[in-house]
C-alpha cells in the first residue's frame, strides 16, 4: 500500500474512532497509531481501503483478520471483520454492502464482529447484509462485554442455498 493511501486511511481512522466515542464514552485518541500500525503490519490482516468509483477518492476501509486454528476454535469463526468504515456522506448507498459482498465470495466460512450495543444503525446494517445473504446471527455471550457484543454469523445451510436458487 503506497504511503498516501495509508496516510490518508489513519486519518479516516481517527475519524471513525472519534465516532465511536459517541457510543462508548470512551477517548482512543493516546492509542490510535499503536492500534492502526498494528493492524496495517499484522500479516494475517486483510486491508481494503474504499474508493468511490466515480471519483476514485478514498471513503472506507475495511479490515479483515484470518483467524488462525486457535481463535477459529474460540470464535467458531473463519474470518473476524476487525473494523469497517464509511465516511457519513456516503452511508446509505451500498459502497459497505457491495464491499461485503465482494468480500464473501472470495471468503467462505462463518464471520464474526462485533459490534457496540448503542450504535443500532450498525446494528442493523449487519444483520440486513449478512442476513440477506442467509447468514445466521448467533450471539456469542462468553466473547461479549457491558458494552459490546460479539457475532457469530454462520454460512447458511446447503438447504438454504438451493431454496434461494
Amino acid at each position: 500500500m503506497d504511503s498516501q493511501t495509508k496516510t490518508e486511511l489513519f486519518h479516516m481512522y481517527q475519524s471513525y474512532k472519534r465516532e465511536l466515542w459517541t457510543y462508548t464514552g470512551q477517548n482512543f485518541e493516546n492509542e490510535l497509531e499503536g492500534w492502526f500500525e498494528d493492524m496495517m503490519t499484522m500479516p494475517d490482516m486483510e486491508v481494503k481501503p474504499i474508493r468511490n468509483a466515480h471519483t476514485n477518492a478514498l471513503i472506507g476501509f475495511l479490515m479483515v483478520q484470518d483467524l488462525d486454528e486457535e481463535q477459529q476454535m474460540e470464535s467458531g469463526c473463519r474470518w473476524f471483520i476487525s473494523e469497517a468504515y464509511i465516511m457519513p456522506a456516503y452511508r446509505d448507498q451500498r459502497f459497505m454492502t457491495t464491499v461485503i459482498h465482494d468480500f464473501i465470495a472470495g471468503h467462505k466460512g462463518n464471520i464474526g464482529l462485533v459490534t457496540i450495543d448503542k450504535n443500532e444503525k450498525a446494528m442493523k446494517f449487519w444483520n440486513d447484509t449478512l442476513g440477506g445473504l442467509g447468514y445466521l446471527r448467533e450471539r456469542i455471550d462468553s466473547l461479549s462485554n457491558a458494552t459490546d457484543s460479539f457475532y457469530r454469523y454462520k454460512v447458511p445451510a446447503l438447504a438454504s442455498i438451493w431454496q434461494n436458487r
